[in-house]
């Protein structure tokens, strides 16, 4: 089928949609990729600030608490006098201080004050520069005990802070302060829904708070002179989840946008693109010499419509125009064969065979006879002028045709006639069913064997009639039968040309002037040799009535 306009141009606009479409797309997903990462910037600096400011304000507390501690020497005192004193010596020491009811000595005491004004503590452990043992306390028990050394660690939970003696600036012992870490993610959870990544590490490099650990590079900030380092971050695997997940999103609604355009450019263009269709493959098909075919209007339209009524209008003057010229040449063959039939004098014939016939009977030749008398019916069915016959008389002229060609060879050739009951009185073209029989005996016959046959049936159908003529002689070459095959095939009526067969072709195109689409001829090669032609003539229920 050769390439239609309107298929160029629906394609190339479904490509062109296809590609604005997903280029929007493409720009939208840019665009939220970006947005989405502002977005995450935004809540991991809203975290750090907040996390900076409330550890900001608890960790220059708890400094301020034990920086003033350290200044002062008497509580140092207190300290120093905990270690180094048994439970009962320290509380008597306490006791004798002259500044007991002054000053604050009681180490106990200053634990339970910071534990009191700094909710946010959960534990406080102290180790001195030296000694081995190490205090450690909790807001459960606050007064605390003392442990080995050896066998202390600090919580993962703690900061750390160096207390220094206020004269000389050594080193005098750590403090470890645990932290409600609860706290600080229920802070963060508070400020964003994003999974953030966080972690605290104190002036030693001890990390005491850890949130969604994360391998990926985090946003920092120093504060309180360096002692603290805050970090906080949205891990990458998440961002490039959520914005896949989101492009993901937008692409699959694309693909949804350009399945409906598609679709409703296809059903709004059905009809259209389908009349088109239709008249442009009907016209290659009546191009290629098949005039029988018309343009179906029912299924046309507006203009498509006009121009199809317009065709069939010029195919049905075309074909009426061939056929009449193709009658008017078999008339002038019908006139040309009368007028040679003319030239002879009937009467004469008959009367001549007649007296051969009786001279052959009183010579005792009743053979030769019948045979004279054969062949004079044959001659008087052959010059009869009358354009149709029956199948009955038909068979019966190709019979005596078969008798007489029998007679030649007695002994090598068969034939056998049969019509169906009520068959007998359908009408159809004279001479149409002789010249397949004749070929038989010119072309077909095999003298070189002594079972040549010839069978020539009437046979009914469900539908109508089947004239069945089957041989076993030497059939054809397959070029020519293929030929042949091709040629009934054809529905059309051809002109006629000196170089056209006026046996097989004649007798087809006679049977289609008289049946039209009724009738059909299959040529076929008969299984073990010969030739076999079915002559099918569909009728309807009233002709069948009426043979």
């Amino acid at each position: 089928m050769k390439k239609i306009l309107i298929h160029s141009l629906l394609k190339t606009y479904s490509y062109l949609t296809i590609g604005i479409i997903i280029f929007f797309a493409s720009i939208v997903a840019y665009s939220n990729y970006i947005s989405y990462l502002r977005t995450v910037e935004q809540a991991e600096q809203e975290v750090l600030s907040r996390l900076t400011e409330d550890m900001n304000y608890y960790y220059r507390r708890l400094k301020n608490d034990f920086y003033n501690y350290s200044r002062d020497s008497y509580k140092l005192d207190g300290i120093e006098n905990y270690f180094h004193k048994s439970p009962s010596d320290y509380q008597v020491w306490l006791l004798r201080h002259p500044l007991a009811d002054v000053i604050e000595l009681s180490f106990h005491d200053n634990i339970n004050s910071i534990y009191r004004e700094n909710d946010f503590v959960e534990g406080i452990d102290l180790a001195m520069v030296g000694e081995k043992e190490v205090f450690t306390s909790n807001r459960a028990l606050k007064s605390g005990r003392k442990i080995a050394a050896q066998s202390y660690k600090s919580p993962e939970n703690a900061l750390s802070m160096a207390m220094y003696e206020p004269y000389t600036a050594q080193l005098f012992a750590t403090v470890f302060i645990s932290i409600d870490t609860d706290y600080l993610t229920t802070l963060i959870a508070n400020e964003t829904e994003f999974p953030v990544s966080a972690m605290i590490k104190d002036g030693l490099g001890h990390t005491f708070y850890s949130l969604n650990p994360t391998k990926d590079p985090l946003n920092t900030s120093n504060f309180a002179d360096g002692d603290l380092l805050i970090s906080v971050g949205v891990s990458k695997d998440y961002i490039f989840k959520e914005v896949s997940r989101l492009t993901f999103f937008i692409f699959l609604s694309s693909l949804g946008l350009i399945g409906i355009l598609l679709f409703l450019l296809k059903r709004i263009f059905y009809h259209y693109q389908f009349q088109v269709e239709d008249l442009v493959n009907t016209m290659q098909v009546i191009a290629n010499e098949d005039n029988s075919v018309r343009i179906d209007t029912n299924t046309k339209r507006q203009e498509h419509l006009l121009l199809a009524n317009h065709i069939n209008q010029m195919l049905d003057s075309l074909d009426k125009n061939i056929t009449e010229i193709y009658q008017l040449q078999l008339a002038q063959k019908d006139a040309d064969m009368r007028a040679l039939q003319a030239q002879i004098n009937p009467h004469f014939l008959y009367n001549t065979l007649e007296f051969f016939r009786m001279y052959a009977v009183t010579r005792d030749q009743d053979e030769l006879a019948d045979m004279i008398y054969e062949f004079s019916s044959l001659l008087r069915g052959s010059i009869s002028q009358k354009p149709e016959t029956t199948i009955a008389e038909e068979l019966a002229f190709c019979e005596k045709h078969s008798y007489i060609c029998q007679m030649r060879y007695p002994k090598s050739i068969a034939y056998a006639y049969h019509i169906d009951s009520g068959c007998e009185g359908i009408i159809l073209p004279r001479f149409c069913i002789q010249p397949l029989v004749e070929n038989y005996f010119v072309h077909g016959i095999d003298l070189t064997k002594r079972d040549n046959a010839l069978s020539v049936k009437v046979l009914k159908t469900t539908d109508g009639v089947e004239i069945l003529i089957r041989d076993n002689g030497k059939g054809m070459p397959e070029k020519v039968m293929t030929d042949y095959q091709e040629l009934l095939s054809q529905r059309e009526l051809r002109p006629v040309t000196g170089e056209r067969s006026i046996g097989i072709l004649n007798v087809h195109e006679r049977l289609l002037l008289h049946f039209g689409e009724a009738y059909t001829i299959r040529l076929s090669e008969t299984p073990g040799g010969g030739v076999t032609y079915s002559i099918l003539v569909k009728m309807t229920l009233e002709e069948r009535e009426t043979n």
